[in-house]
């Protein structure tokens, strides 16, 4: 059975979140594998889901932090590229409307993630030592979303959300 983490790679300045499975090699090094999703392909004659949430959830609440960002065809694109992530839900927007029947492009999860872990890092002046987040629901290109953040006993926890909206995704930063 393979473990699946959310790892937070620091690489000085820059922090990287991507969705790996892991093992410790010795007390200096981790070993990586990447996780490459498999693509959901809707039968023929069905209608495709799309993720969309069904029930309305309760907006989202404000951080003590928010920021907001707008993810625009090019970002996702980019970030696809550098992740080898070939999924057109976030770069071909009309497959990702006809045929897999999202709203948009989809922002990726570990895109978020990696947004708000450099979120942490400024706020904390320094990047976390323990990051780990979790997809609730899923946002798109067409309007912006928030990241936010709140102080908590253990560390700092963040969300994103469209305005309105529900938590899209939630993470969970701290330092030793």
């Amino acid at each position: 059975m393979m473990r699946v983490f959310a790892t937070c790679l620091l690489l000085g300045a820059t922090v990287f979140v991507g969705g790996c499975s892991t093992y410790v090699e010795n007390e200096a090094s981790l070993a990586f594998e990447p996780i490459y999703p498999s693509a959901h392909v809707t039968p023929e004659g069905e209608a495709p889901t799309g993720g969309t949430p069904t029930a309305a959830a309760d907006p989202a609440p404000a951080g003590t932090t928010s920021r907001q960002l707008t993810a625009d065809a090019t970002m996702l694109f980019r970030y696809s590229a550098i992740t080898f992530n070939g999924h057109r839900i976030h770069y071909d927007a009309p497959y990702a409307r006809e045929v897999e029947g999202y709203g948009g492009l989809v922002v990726h999860g570990p895109l978020q993630a990696t947004l708000m872990a450099h979120m942490a890092a400024e706020i904390h002046g320094r990047a976390p030592t323990r990051f780990s987040f979790r997809g609730r629901t899923p946002i798109f290109d067409d309007a912006p979303f928030m990241l936010h953040a709140t102080e908590d006993d253990g560390g700092l926890s963040l969300w994103t959300a469209r305005e309105g909206g529900p938590v899209a995704m939630q993470a969970k930063a701290g330092w030793s």
